[in-house]
């Protein structure tokens, strides 16, 4: 059993490596995972959970995006994101369910669309709580492995993981230190991009 779950982290880690050293490349396949996502329910109401994109959180949750016309990115920082040249995936993990993803998510969504840079390229899975077992096990069956949360080191979300050539430079958990933009530049800054 432990020697199954380390294979399956391990072809996880191998096709997320892969993926990033590609950015033309289509989003990563994790090995067994299929390419959607389900909608569950749970005590605090509906969640999606399994690979999404903005069109299915939207579609799910319309009210979303709530504070995005007030929110406006700094456009000197903005600028640097979009000279970033190396190709640089960023995985999103979140909950549909969570007050900090419906807040930062679509922020990171608005500031990757102002930055329009082919080499930032968004995949995103959505998960339940913690503690919640019937959400592991539906991710589990979707082909995510066991627990997702514990082999990524997710404690919180949303967890943008940010990876060049199948190495993680930085993580930006739950709320940005100074904001989105700034972290993600400084995390990209640090490894070199230009």
């Amino acid at each position: 059993m432990a020697a199954a779950r380390r294979r399956t982290v391990l072809l996880f880690v191998l096709a997320l490596a892969a993926v990033a050293a590609d950015a033309g490349d289509p989003p990563p396949q994790i090995p067994g995972a299929t390419p959607g996502f389900v909608t569950q329910e749970s005590e605090s109401g509906p969640l999606l959970l399994g690979r999404v994109d903005a069109t299915a959180i939207l579609a799910a949750f319309p009210d979303w995006p709530q504070d995005l016309e007030a929110w406006q990115p700094d456009a000197a920082l903005v600028a640097d994101l979009e000279a970033v040249t190396t190709p640089t995936e960023v995985l999103c993990i979140l909950g549909t369910w969570c007050g900090d993803s419906q807040r930062e998510v679509p922020r990171f969504w608005h500031l990757l669309d102002a930055a329009a840079n082919p080499h930032l390229r968004l995949d995103m899975v959505a998960v339940g709580r913690a503690d919640d077992v019937a959400a592991r096990r539906t991710l589990a069956d979707l082909g995510f492995g066991d627990d997702l949360r514990a082999a990524l080191g997710i404690e919180k979300v949303p967890t943008f993981i940010f990876r060049q050539a199948g190495m993680e430079i930085g993580r930006i958990v739950e709320s940005p230190v100074v904001s989105l933009e700034a972290d993600a530049a400084a995390i990209l800054r640090g490894a070199g991009w230009r």
